[in-house]
């Protein structure tokens, strides 16, 4: 008496390689970058970065704008945030204060306001998920 097996799946890893890079990019370009976007405005709105020096103060004072929340001076950073295809829109200056710069001779430390660190939200994560499930399914005959 001969035994016969029959495997099968009901997913394809060739599939999901074939599909990776669109899932990938597409999940990069929308939730992660809703998620950094959040984050980052989170962080800005709650001074959450270097603080500002006493000179820094007193000039935006003079300015009339005021205020002590570095990043935050006229809010324009804050709301120039936006996500646009392939990534991430801000005001020309705030890659300056994501690197640092200078000015002049004086070096001016970064104020990392873009983060990787817990960026993710659990709704993104499980997204993603889903979409990569989704992809490598096949159907069953």
């Amino acid at each position: 008496m001969a035994i016969t097996t029959k495997a099968t799946s009901n997913f394809s890893f060739r599939k999901l390689a074939n599909a990776f890079d669109e899932v990938f990019d597409d999940f990069v370009e929308n939730d992660f970058a809703e998620d950094a976007i959040k984050s980052a405005k989170e962080i800005i709105k709650g001074g959450q970065t270097r603080p500002l020096l006493p000179s820094t103060i007193e000039r935006r004072k003079r300015r009339g704008t005021g205020g002590t929340t570095p990043l935050f001076e006229t809010g324009n950073l804050h709301n120039s945030l936006k996500k646009v295809k392939g990534g991430i829109e801000m005001a020309h200056y705030g890659l300056n204060h994501q690197r640092g710069f200078r000015v002049g001779k004086t070096k001016v430390p970064p104020r990392r306001f873009i983060s990787g660190e817990g960026l993710m939200s659990v709704q993104s994560m499980k997204k993603l998920i889903r979409k990569i499930n989704k992809t490598w399914r096949t159907s069953q005959k």
